[in-house]
């Protein structure tokens, strides 16, 4: 039988070796609010959720597929024989913005666009997905 969204908060919850009152206050949420939770939380409330443990695999918890914590953002690049970055299996984690402006320029060069216009751009949107990953 599949998991309810209350027994898989309560999953990560125990988990994270916390009780419900220390969540809800970390997240932001009422006292009491996962005792009436029947529905999917706002996308507000999803959002606090995942900016206090951003461990927390959202899709888990919203629908009980996957595994309950992110994997890190993992990526890796190699040099093809055309001199263009192309990613590959072999896994390098995304630590410093040295090795994020690395990945953008290989999947810039197979692309074939300026990485300095993406930048400029979409730099803040970049970031909030990097960081909404973990």
């Amino acid at each position: 039988m599949e998991k309810t969204l209350y027994q898989r908060f309560m999953e990560f919850i125990e988990y994270k070796g916390t009780n419900k009152y220390s969540f809800e206050k970390k997240c932001g949420l009422s006292t009491g609010y996962l005792n009436h939770i029947k529905n999917n939380p706002s996308p507000q409330k999803i959002k606090s959720i995942s900016k206090a443990y951003p461990d927390l695999n959202i899709d888990w918890l919203l629908t009980g597929e996957g595994e309950m914590l992110n994997q890190p953002c993992q990526i890796g690049i190699v040099e093809s024989q055309n001199n263009k970055g192309t990613i590959n299996n072999q896994c390098k984690e995304i630590t410093s913005t040295e090795d994020l402006k690395e990945i953008v320029n290989a999947l810039c060069n197979n692309y074939q666009i300026s990485l300095d216009k993406i930048l400029a751009n979409n730099k803040e949107i970049i970031l909030e997905i990097l960081k909404n990953r973990k």
